[in-house]
């Protein structure tokens, strides 16, 4: 999810400078967030750079690129029920089921199994 989306839903201004840029901050640390460099959907490569605020609903339209947010599970390399095996397998001490119940769609039912 893009800042401008997560703003236009929630609330939370997290662009770079925004009111919220501290919880930008705390998510980028966080392990169970992926953030990744997207293109702007709303590059202008004609906009100006301005000293202001730009009261327009488009966002930010002079950056080529924007952090997006996404949900991380903690085995995101786990896709399939022989995946989930092989790390089960792998941990001498067994895996906690919460770190395990959001790998892949279906995973509960390979759980139960």
């Amino acid at each position: 999810l893009t800042p401008e989306h997560i703003y236009r839903v929630i609330g939370i201004d997290l662009s770079d400078g925004g009111v919220d840029e501290n919880v930008a901050t705390m998510l980028k640390k966080n392990i169970k967030i992926r953030t990744e460099e997207i293109m702007n959907p709303n590059y202008d490569p004609n906009a100006e750079l301005f000293d202001g605020e730009d009261d327009s609903e488009e966002g930010d339209r002079t950056s080529r690129f924007i952090l997006a947010f996404g949900y991380q599970a903690k085995f995101s390399n786990i896709k399939n029920k022989a995946g989930l095996l092989a790390q089960i397998n792998r941990c001498k001490y067994g895996v906690a089921m919460r770190d395990l119940t959001d790998a892949y769609i279906g995973v509960s039912e390979d759980l139960k199994d």
